[in-house]
């Protein structure tokens, strides 16, 4: 069994007691306990400057843990989106299992995450985007990440990660590397009182977003009802939508960070419409939009997702926004 780092102070050994907790053993209330747990460290500056800006807005996050290289599809997603109007206020971390976690990523495309309480509000009303980085509002955690890294597994935090936004965004896009899991953060979401509309999914293949090449189990929270949807025929319109893409061979899978940057710019650009990434970045973009209530079905939002990408809306928004200090 891996012998990770003694904790020192009561808060790193409540956050120890955590992370030793098996993933395989981790059940509704404790993941409830953890997040109570770890909001009630939010400070009073935190709760204050963040108390309005998730109302209307959507967060796109995936738990991580899937153990494959892979596209940073939420965060580019959160650019589509944005590029509609739609309100995002995307919450993230530095990867401790993987090789590109969002704030990895966000700097590789020449972005800050938007630390300046004084700010958010004002940032969020004039590009319809801001980036929180999780350490940021909750810098405790800080004080278990070589532990995490030691432990070299999923944990707890990758599970809970998501749903710590603290801005309680009204709308969810979450993807949960765990079916199981996937289950258990549905019924926490129809007890969440901000929660209008949450989206969450596991592709077949265990990554924490859709797969636009195979099934994926996905569910639909609307407040306190869960609807379960057809993976079969959801993967048969997304290979019909994208006829032209799938039908490309497998490429390999970006697997660092400057290499996602690249082909982030590439995708915006119009110069990819062909990759795998590219595909992921359309079907997860229309599912957004369906969680956001922007379209009536995934169909639309995908189609919706191509239009933006194509007419350039969403470079123009990328622009825009790492101009906006």
């Amino acid at each position: 069994m891996q012998t990770l780092t003694a904790p020192k102070s009561n808060i790193e050994k409540r956050l120890f007691n955590l992370l030793e907790i098996p993933v395989d053993q981790l059940t509704l209330p404790i993941l409830k306990d953890a997040v109570q747990y770890m909001r009630s460290t939010l400070s009073d500056s935190v709760i204050n400057a963040t108390a309005e800006l998730g109302i209307g807005a959507i967060d796109l996050a995936g738990t991580g843990g899937s153990g494959m290289p892979k596209f940073n599809t939420s965060t580019t997603v959160a650019f589509v989106l944005a590029a509609y109007g739609v309100k995002v206020v995307k919450f993230g971390n530095r990867s401790i299992t993987g090789n590109s976690g969002s704030v990895d990523f966000l700097a590789a495309i020449g972005f800050e995450q938007d630390s300046n309480l004084d700010n958010l509000a004002k940032k969020l009303r004039d590009t319809d985007l801001i980036f929180l980085n999780a350490a940021t509002f909750y810098p405790q955690i800080g004080l278990i990440t070589e532990q995490r890294k030691q432990l070299g597994r999923p944990s707890i935090f990758n599970f809970i990660g998501p749903v710590l936004n603290p801005v309680s965004p009204e709308f969810r896009l979450l993807g949960v590397s765990n079916n199981r899991i996937r289950a258990q953060l549905n019924q926490f979401l129809t007890e969440e009182e901000t929660i209008q509309r949450a989206i969450t999914m596991t592709s077949a293949s265990g990554l924490d977003e859709f797969d636009a090449r195979g099934q994926n189990h996905v569910s639909i929270v609307d407040s306190s009802k869960i609807t379960e949807m057809e993976t079969s025929n959801l993967s048969n319109q997304f290979a019909n939508l994208l006829a032209g893409v799938l039908t490309v061979a497998h490429k390999e899978q970006s697997t660092t960070v400057i290499k996602n940057a690249r082909s982030f710019t590439d995708i915006i650009t119009g110069s990819d419409t062909t990759s795998d990434a590219y595909a992921g970045v359309v079907v997860n973009a229309g599912a957004a939009f369906l969680a956001a209530k922007a379209v009536s079905s995934i169909d639309a939002g995908c189609k919706l997702a191509q239009k933006l990408i194509a007419n350039r809306s969403v470079q123009k928004k990328y622009e825009h926004v790492r101009g906006t200090r």
